[in-house]
């Protein structure tokens, strides 16, 4: 988008759109696994900054609504507060209503950029 209107504008200097980086070395299928997982086989991970804006609640209530504790699967919340004192337990004990739900679990820790890929690698979707 905004290298598309630069040029419309009539920027004349070499101009070249860069993606993020990721680095292969800890991004890649073949990484180890994270080693603290949930047991359950099919694990979803969401990865965010914990917000009002973020549909958390909408999450919540998807997931409940399609699973449930008898089905071997998790959702896996890698989450750091989006401001400071944010009491994301707290909150997380509000929306979501575990009673007869599919487990979810709170990774609420910086991680190291290569454990953030076994993290990834340790998900199924």
């Amino acid at each position: 988008f905004a290298l598309e209107s630069f040029k419309r504008s009539g920027v004349k200097a070499p101009m070249y759109n860069i993606g993020e980086g990721v680095d292969p070395n800890y991004f890649h299928p073949g990484i180890a696994p994270f080693t603290k997982t949930p047991k359950q086989k099919f694990r979803f991970l969401s990865n965010f900054a914990w917000g009002r804006r973020k549909g958390v609640d909408i999450l919540f209530e998807a997931f409940k609504k399609e699973f449930s504790d008898k089905e071997d699967v998790s959702l896996m919340l890698k989450v750091l507060p989006a401001y400071w004192g944010h009491k994301i337990k707290d909150e997380m004990k509000f929306l979501y209503d575990r009673e007869g739900a599919a487990p979810v679990y709170l990774y609420d820790i910086e991680l190291e950029k290569w454990e953030l890929g076994r993290l990834y690698t340790s998900a199924s979707a």
